[in-house]
């Protein structure tokens, strides 16, 4: 956890070094994905958490030559799966949090390369037995951070919109309970437009 916040205060911190002739623009992303490799720990589930994840983000985007720098924020949904003692559980969560990027831009390159962090603000989890009434409902705050790499692709370039796809890898981690801890692999694609 303190990994995630100390990149993303590194992230913001070069912003403000960032010349006074770059400007700013809005970096608006949506994308869905899935969630795969996951575990809960401090359950012995029988099976692997899986599921679906979807969301949108949005970004103050400062250009330098070669680079893009991102910060704003994200909302991200992820109805789950698991199976514990022979019976399956749903996991709903919900996140809304800072989202932070790094892109390099090459001018020979065909695809652009980028890193990326996130820290929760409000972090959701909402758990059900299949064949059951019974709801857990938690919620805590800056207890979900996500980090990873992607890479995106310009689809439309103009003058002054930028429409890329990308595809990126993160790995999520959030509390679901009191001792238990969600660790999941995320694969996403998604569009972004910058203005």
């Amino acid at each position: 956890m303190k990994k995630i916040q100390g990149i993303i205060i590194i992230l913001a911190c070069l912003l403000v070094f960032i010349p006074g002739q770059s400007f700013a623009l809005i970096n608006m992303e949506v994308f869905t994905g899935s969630s795969f490799e996951g575990r809960v720990a401090g359950l012995e589930a029988e099976d692997d958490v899986s599921g679906m994840n979807y969301g949108f983000r949005f970004n103050a985007l400062y250009r330098i030559p070669v680079f893009d720098f991102g910060l704003g924020g994200f909302m991200q949904g992820s109805p789950l799966t698991y199976e514990m003692k022979g019976e399956t559980y749903k996991l709903n969560k919900l996140t809304l949090g800072i989202d932070s990027f790094a892109r390099f831009k090459p001018e020979i390159a065909p695809v652009y390369p980028y890193i990326r962090a996130g820290l929760a603000i409000y972090d959701k989890s909402e758990t059900t037995m299949v064949n059951s009434d019974d709801i857990s409902i938690t919620e805590f705050n800056f207890r979900a951070s996500y980090y990873g790499l992607g890479v995106s692709y310009p689809l439309v370039p103009m003058p002054v919109i930028d429409v890329h796809l990308f595809m990126e890898y993160l790995y999520d981690i959030s509390k679901v309970a009191k001792d238990n801890e969600l660790r999941c692999h995320k694969l996403n694609i998604g569009l972004f437009m910058s203005i």
